[in-house]
């Protein structure tokens, strides 16, 4: 099984004017691609550009929501293949059969200062949401907030929320002041979709040992990125310096609590060796190569994120 925890592909899409379901050679995702990969679940974020600004977060984020969901059903319509939109514990066992997407939207902004918005995304089939994009919102604060602030009291009922009806909770972007907020107010498991380990690449948005050793004792999971700025300091990498990480992500959390969160469509350029979503089965034989075991490589490349679905979601 193949899961990824990020990509942003609905937002890259509609800014290049191209059709997410259709074969192209731009970007690096669409669903024949996906299908080509055999990705059985991919989280497709909703993303709050800060070009978006105010009421417009939502506008864009429920744009992409129906961007999504008519892409699902003309792929239905056409027989291109079994997609379905996971939702629910029983989606994760039938999505081990074609390709099933998960609605996650990045930056809180798009819920603006209200828990019925959240609700109402959350009926709109929204299963995760990272509670910033970078910088401060009135949930909590980003990485790039000089000020380090945590979560505010918004934040906090955001995150009870959240857990209470089966949303899960993704500290990617987040503070370290908020990271270590949402552990202490958590009773599900976390996740940081799109992070790597800042012991290998100095950077912000990556987390320290601490930090992944606590995601992995709520029974979350860290999703490795192909980000080249995340992988090392001078932004070049190949597919060798992504098995670095998912390494010492494992040595310092556990072979449980390491997926994949490309971040595919979020960031310019290409790693050698992951030019695009095919490259998938050239990184699974790296982690072969490099000794990890069939079961390991398993649950690395989707079996950890399922575990968690099967756990966090709602029934």
């Amino acid at each position: 099984m193949i899961v990824d925890g990020h990509c942003d592909t609905l937002w890259a899409a509609a800014r290049e004017g191209r059709d997410w379901i259709q074969r192209g050679c731009r970007g690096h995702a669409d669903l024949p691609r996906f299908l080509e990969a055999g990705v059985n679940i991919q989280f497709m974020a909703i993303f709050s550009d800060p070009a978006h600004q105010g009421p417009g977060y939502a506008l864009k984020a429920l744009e992409m929501i129906e961007r999504f969901y008519s892409g699902i059903e003309r792929a239905s319509r056409e027989g291109l293949a079994a997609t379905g939109v996971v939702l629910r514990r029983s989606d994760v066992r039938r999505a081990r059969g074609g390709f099933w997407g998960l609605l996650s939207i990045e930056g809180g902004e798009a819920v603006g200062r209200s828990i019925e918005a959240l609700l109402a995304f959350f009926r709109l089939g929204v299963r995760a949401m990272g509670l910033v994009w970078n910088h401060r919102n009135p949930l909590a604060d980003g990485v790039w907030d000089d000020a380090g602030g945590g979560l505010t009291p918004f934040g906090k009922e955001v995150v009870r929320v959240m857990q209470e009806v089966g949303m899960i909770v993704d500290v990617s972007h987040l503070s370290e002041r908020g990271f270590w907020d949402v552990i202490r107010v958590s009773r599900a498991p976390v996740i940081a979709s799109h992070s790597n380990a800042r012991a290998l690449c100095d950077h912000p948005r990556n987390l320290t040992d601490p930090q992944l050793r606590a995601l992995a004792d709520t029974g979350g999971v860290v999703g490795i990125t192909f980000c080249p700025a995340f992988l090392s300091a001078g932004g070049k990498a190949g597919i060798e310096r992504v098995v670095d990480h998912i390494e010492h992500a494992v040595a310092v959390a556990g072979a449980g609590a390491v997926g994949l969160g490309s971040d595919f469509d979020g960031f310019d350029g290409t790693v050698p060796g992951l030019e695009d979503v095919t490259g998938l089965s050239a990184l699974a034989d790296a982690l072969r190569a490099r000794g990890f075991t069939p079961d390991e490589v398993a649950m690395i490349m989707g079996e950890n994120w399922a575990r968690l679905l099967e756990r966090a979601l709602p029934e």
